[in-house]
């Protein structure tokens, strides 16, 4: 540049070259932090600042052909900016043009331009710059700086602004976190206002600690169809509105604001699947206290409006093993039916509980102070159906429960219902009142629940060690249910209508002693006594280990007392026989409910007075039993339908898999009696196998229930 004398100065063009050439060279020791090295690290290449001074007002440009940015931003090329109006005034300089342009800002082949101005108030050393729609793909970009001696402010507005235009960065800065992500992208549209101190500012107050000058952000927006796929999770078509606050007191983090609104999309992850419909919502507030390290989540609420709402509120201290200290969550949903179908059916879809079905409401909350924990919950008009193992219908009432070490501080809860059912066992309609406390459930008084035409009452009911996992070494482990009560007569034909088995006659109650139960063995404190067929069957020493596996084990000593042979002959279709008979089957042993061990008999009682007539079918049945068959209708007996009997009686026992058998008594040294007849026309069934193979004599009696259904009487 030369100026001759007498010339006006016109045009002022300056190169960045000029600049580089005028430094002055700095020794090693000074290279780290010297700015005019940092200047020269940015490999600008001609950059022109020039000035037209022949127009009013001043014209402005700047040019620069290429400036290599350092990894993972794009190589700007082709800067251009013309101020057609820079102004300098007394206290004021202005500059508002209309051609700045970009090649290269968001991607190799991107160009960009925007309309483009700023302020700078001499006096106040504020400065103002706003860009104007900056071309971004099919997205622009507007924002606001403002900056002053002590505090910077940012507003912007970006819309449909692609994920691909900033990947390279999240994925340079996230690369752990994206690294297995084989596929993303979504469109963003977003505005909001960033607030902060400049650096020296921030020192000033507060020497110690180092914290970014931000000191509050407030941005708004909209994602629309988030996708991606990481292994076997992925997002497809998610959207939702968001807002996000965040305040800085100037000692770190302090209050942070999230909103998600209309969410809709499908989701899966970790093999849960979720389609939103975009009515859910989602409101979290977060709190720290940078000197106590309490991080304090005030608010975190899931809302689908007339659905659900959920809420929850927690406080951790950080850096602690434990850091839960609070923790409260309320719940309320109002159509179980609607949210199952929305939500719980496909992520319990796969598991165990597929089959769930709920309708009805309920309402609850969770709390955990300190040490105290409580918990309620409120059913109304509750159904709950689960592949026909359970179901319950119309359950209304409350459920609390805390972990008091006793009673007297724990609220009753109480609980009704229309119907329950147990693997298909009908109950009927009953109200229970209890109390629950640590690991505890404890009945506060006797009840009856009805059970077809007659009752179980239970006169005390107690679960202890609730929630406690089984330990296959400790016995004593793991939650134990102790009941006491009895069953008032229910009649046999209701119950054999219902479960589709043969058809039984007469009533069955029975009383059931103080009995414990857990996932090792179920128990019988003392004998447990049955009234069915017009007689009674008493069982002593019941006890079942692993009784909800297949490879359940029984023990049971049996007395048969006084059996009606009529009802249970028809009820087995075996043929009739009438009288009466008792029996006993000691130290029985059931391994995955098959026998292996017993030694049984069954007998006509001593002074017995009642009836005793067989009929042909039952003497034809219990000869093929002691391994004789047919023999009845190759005789001339034949043509008598039934006959009259002294006495009968069956002996097995079993051990090592065959049946060691006999009868009334021994006739001679093979045979032996098991009926013996009385009156005219006589007749004695005999037996002539004393040692039979278990499985065998199971076949003859599936053959003779499987020819005896055949038969129409």
């Amino acid at each position: 540049m030369s100026i001759q004398s007498g010339q006006a100065i016109e045009h002022i063009s300056l190169s960045i070259d000029h600049i580089f050439k005028s430094l002055t060279p700095v020794t090693d020791t000074e290279q780290r932090n010297s700015p005019d090295v940092f200047l020269q690290a940015l490999n600008l290449d001609k950059l022109k600042i020039e000035l037209d001074l022949s127009t009013d007002p001043v014209g402005f440009s700047v040019s620069l052909q290429q400036l290599n940015l350092p990894e993972p931003y794009k190589q700007i090329r082709q800067l251009k900016f013309n101020c057609r109006s820079l102004e300098v005034q007394t206290d004021d300089i202005y500059c508002q043009g209309k051609t700045l342009s970009i090649e290269g800002l968001f991607a190799d082949q991107l160009a960009t331009s925007t309309d483009f101005f700023f302020h700078y108030v001499i006096s106040k050393k504020h400065l103002l710059i706003s860009i104007n729609k900056l071309n971004a793909g099919q997205g622009v970009i507007s924002a606001d700086l403002s900056l002053d001696e002590h505090n910077w402010s940012v507003n912007f507005n970006a819309e449909n602004i692609n994920y691909r235009l900033f990947e390279p960065y999240l994925k340079y800065y996230y690369k752990d976190v994206l690294a297995t992500i084989e596929d993303a992208g979504f469109l963003l549209s977003i505005k909001g206002q960033l607030k902060g101190q400049r650096a020296q500012e921030q020192a000033a107050q507060n020497k110690k600690d180092k914290v970014s000058g931000l000191k509050s952000l407030q941005i708004s927006g909209r994602i629309k169809n988030l996708h991606y796929t990481h292994a076997d999770d992925l997002a497809d078509k998610i959207g939702f509105n968001f807002k996000y606050q965040l305040k800085n007191t100037g000692t770190g983090f302090h209050d942070m604001a999230l909103d998600l609104k209309n969410i809709s999309g499908e989701l899966l992850q970790n093999e849960i699947y979720l389609a939103f419909t975009a009515k859910e919502q989602i409101n979290i507030k977060l709190q720290q206290d940078p000197v106590s390290n309490i991080l304090t989540v005030s608010r975190f609420k899931l809302k689908y409006p007339g659905l659900f709402d959920i809420a929850a509120s927690a406080k951790f201290k950080l850096n602690q093993k434990q850091p839960l200290k609070d923790f409260h969550i309320a719940y309320k949903l109002n159509d179980l039916e609607q949210f199952n179908k929305l939500y719980l059916k496909n992520i319990l879809e796969g598991t165990d509980y597929e089959g769930l079905q709920i309708e009805g409401g309920v309402k609850g909350f969770f709390a955990r102070n300190r040490k105290n924990i409580q918990l309620n919950n409120v059913f109304n008009a509750f159904n709950l159906d689960f592949n026909d193992q359970i179901a319950v219908i119309e359950l209304d009432g409350e459920l609390n429960w805390n972990n008091h070490k006793t009673p007297s501080n724990s609220p009753a809860s109480q609980l009704s219902w229309q119907e329950l059912h147990l693997n298909k066992l009908p109950f009927g309609q009953m109200h229970l009142k209890f109390v629950t406390f640590n690991d505890r459930l404890k009945l506060l008084n006797e009840t009856d629940i009805p059970l077809f035409d007659g009752a179980l009452h239970i006169n005390a009911l107690e679960l202890t060690r609730i929630g406690e996992p089984a330990d296959e070494q400790d016995k004593n482990k793991g939650m134990t249910i102790t009941i006491d009560g009895m069953i008032k007569p229910v009649s046999l034909k209701l119950v054999s209508e219902h479960f589709n088995w043969p058809l039984l006659d007469g009533k069955l109650s029975a009383v059931i002693p103080q009995t414990t139960y857990n996932s090792h063995s179920l128990n019988v404190g003392g004998a447990m006594l049955m009234q069915v067929f017009d007689g009674t069957i008493v069982f002593k020493n019941l006890r079942i280990e692993h009784p909800l596996e297949e490879s359940a084990v029984l023990f049971a000593n049996i007395d048969l007392q006084n059996l009606d042979l009529a009802s249970l002959t028809k009820t087995y279709n075996f043929g009739e026989i009438e009288g009466r008979m008792e029996g006993q089957i000691k130290d029985l042993q059931l391994n995955s409910w098959q026998p292996v061990a017993f030694d049984a008999y069954f007998r006509t009682p001593k002074n017995d007075h009642s009836h005793h007539r067989i009929s042909q079918r039952a003497i034809d049945n219990l000869s093929s039993l002691g391994g004789a068959s047919g023999i009845l209708s190759r005789s001339f007996l034949s043509i008598f339908k039934t006959f009259r009997y002294d006495k009968i009686g069956l002996s097995c026992k079993l051990k090592n898999n065959i049946c060691h058998m006999a009868g009334i008594e021994k006739k001679g040294s093979n045979a032996y009696y098991l009926v013996k007849g009385s009156g005219l026309p006589r007749i004695d069934v005999m037996g002539f196998q004393n040692e039979v193979n278990w499985q065998v004599l199971i076949s003859r009696l599936r053959n003779i229930q499987s020819a005896n259904e055949a038969i129409i009487e």
